[in-house]
């Protein structure tokens, strides 16, 4: 069974065209190959009539069933990457760090 990696949006960048562009470049990433890609787009029918913290809650249930998580661009300065990296780290869920 393939591990999975969640792939953390910022809250500006949570457009569907925007994600599934970025995940289609991940998953050519040899870093990625072993993985099953998990991200926000796996909620994206849930997310119409949500409020923010529900859609963040459901992120947040998705990323605690991965192996390890991955901050797209301008994560860091995010907010919601602050707890998922909290999350993550009482969930023991390793961190891929960015290319450079």
């Amino acid at each position: 069974m393939k591990k999975k990696v969640f792939i953390s949006f910022p809250a500006i960048h949570r457009e569907e065209h925007y994600m599934r562009k970025i995940i289609s470049s991940l998953k050519e990433l040899r870093m990625f190959q072993d993985y099953t890609i998990i991200s926000p787009l796996n909620n994206i029918d849930k997310y119409g009539d949500e409020e923010y913290e529900e859609a963040v809650a459901h992120d947040l249930a998705l990323m605690i069933k991965c192996d390890a998580f991955y901050f797209t661009k301008d994560c860091e300065r995010s907010k919601l990457s602050q707890v998922q990296r909290a999350v993550a780290k009482v969930y023991d869920i390793s961190e891929f760090k960015q290319i450079k």
